[in-house]
C-alpha cells in the first residue's frame, strides 16, 4: 500500500508504549511510516526517533533490517560531523544485535537471520565500527593465502567493509590482490573495491589507475563509479577534466548521463552549478542526465535540511 498512517501526539505515544505488543506488521508498518512521514514534512522527526527507540534487541530480523536501511538512509544525506554522529548511533543500535546473532552462520537459523548478519557486517562497517573494521581486516589477511577464509554468506560485506577503511598500505595490499587476480569476476570485484576508500587520498589514487594500463577499458568507469559513491565531487571533476579519456572508455548510448551521474550524491552546494556548466557544453538532447542529476541533489538537499535538526539532537544524546 501507498497509504501512510499518521497519528496525532497522544495515539502515537500510546503505540511507542505498546510498541512490543504489537503484531510484527503492525511493528515494520510504523516503523515505515514514521521515518516516511518525517522525511516528507508531515511529522516531527522526534516521532521516529521514538519509535526506533522502542525497537527492543530481540525484535525479529525484519525489524532490525529495516531499522539498519533507515539508519544508512539518514547517514547518506550528511557529511562531517552529523554524519559522524549518525554514525555513532548505528553503531550503538546495530553493533548488539551483530554481537547476539553472531558472525557466523549457525545450524539451523532462519533465512531471515543470515540475510540480517549480511546487512549489519555491511553497514556498521560503512559507519566505521571497530570491531566490524577488526574482523575485515583479520579475513583479508588470511585471503591473502587462503581465498575461500571469508564465509560466503558475509565475504561482499567483509570485503567492502575493509576496503573502505583501508590505510595506504592496505589498500596497497589491496591492489597488489588485485594485480595477482586471474578469475575475472573476483578481480572486478577487487577494481570496485580500489575506488571505494573513505580516505580522499586513496580515491584519488584509484582516479589515477583510470589514466594506468592496471586496468582494463571496461573496468575503468567501475572504478569511476566506485569513487563517486564516497567522493563523488573527487569522481564528478576527475571526469571533466579528463572528459575525452572517459567519454572513450563508454557506449555512445552513456556517455550524455555518466559524467553528470557521478555528481549526483555530492552535498556540496556548488555542485549543481558544475553540472550545470558541463551541461551546458553538450547538445540539447544530452542534458536529460544532468537534469536528472541536479533534481536529485534538489531533492536529498530538502529532505537533509527538513531533517538536520531533528537528526543533530537524536544522535548527538547518546541513545
Amino acid at each position: 500500500s501507498y497509504t501512510r498512517v499518521k497519528y496525532d501526539s497522544a495515539a502515537h505515544a500510546a503505540l511507542v508504549a505498546n510498541y512490543v505488543k504489537m503484531d510484527l506488521a503492525d511493528r515494520l508498518g510504523t516503523l515505515g511510516d514514521d521515518y516516511a512521514l518525517a522525511r516528507s514534512g508531515d511529522q516531527d522527526f522526534a516521532l521516529y526517533a521514538a519509535t526506533l527507540d522502542a525497537v527492543p534487541a530481540s525484535a525479529s530480523p525484519l525489524e532490525w533490517s529495516l531499522v539498519s536501511s533507515q539508519l544508512g538512509g539518514l547517514s547518506s544525506l550528511y557529511s562531517g560531523p552529523l554524519k559522524d554522529r549518525v554514525n555513532a548511533l548505528t553503531a550503538r543500535k546495530l553493533g548488539p544485535v551483530l554481537t547476539r546473532i553472531g558472525y557466523e552462520a549457525r545450524a539451523g537459523e532462519s533465512p531471515l537471520v543470515t540475510n540480517l548478519r549480511e546487512d549489519l557486517v555491511g553497514r556498521l562497517g560503512r559507519a566505521g565500527d571497530p570491531e566490524v573494521i577488526k574482523l575485515a581486516r583479520g579475513y583479508f589477511a588470511k585471503l591473502r593465502t587462503d581465498p575461500s577464509a571469508i564465509p560466503p554468506a558475509i565475504r561482499a560485506p567483509i570485503l567492502a567493509t575493509f576496503a573502505a577503511n583501508a590505510t595506504p598500505s592496505e589498500w596497497e595490499q589491496l591492489l597488489a590482490l588485485t594485480r595477482a587476480e586471474t578469475n575475472p569476476v573476483v578481480r572486478n570485484e577487487y577494481v570496485q573495491l580500489l575506488g571505494s576508500a573513505n580516505d580522499p587520498t586513496l580515491a584519488r589514487r584509484a582516479l589515477d589507475l583510470v589514466k594506468s594500463d592496471v586496468l582494463t577499458a571496461q573496468q575503468k568507469p567501475t572504478i569511476l563509479r566506485a569513487v563517486a559513491g564516497s567522493h563523488p565531487d573527487l569522481a564528478f571533476d576527475f571526469a571533466v577534466a579528463n572528459v575525452e579519456l572517459v567519454n572513450g572508455l563508454l557506449e555512445a548510448s552513456t556517455r550524455a548521463a555518466f559524467i553528470p551521474s557521478l555528481g549526483a550524491a555530492s552535498n556540496d552546494p556548488a555542485m549543481p552549478g558544475k553540472i550545470q556548466a558541463y551541461a551546458d557544453k553538450q547538445p540539447e538532447t544530452a542534458r536529460g542526465g544532468a537534469k536528472r542529476a541536479i533534481a536529485a541533489i534538489a531533492v536529498r538537499k530538502a529532505v537533509a535540511d527538513r531533517l538536520q535538526t531533528g537528526v543533530n539532537g537524536w544522535a548527538g544524546a547518546g541513545r
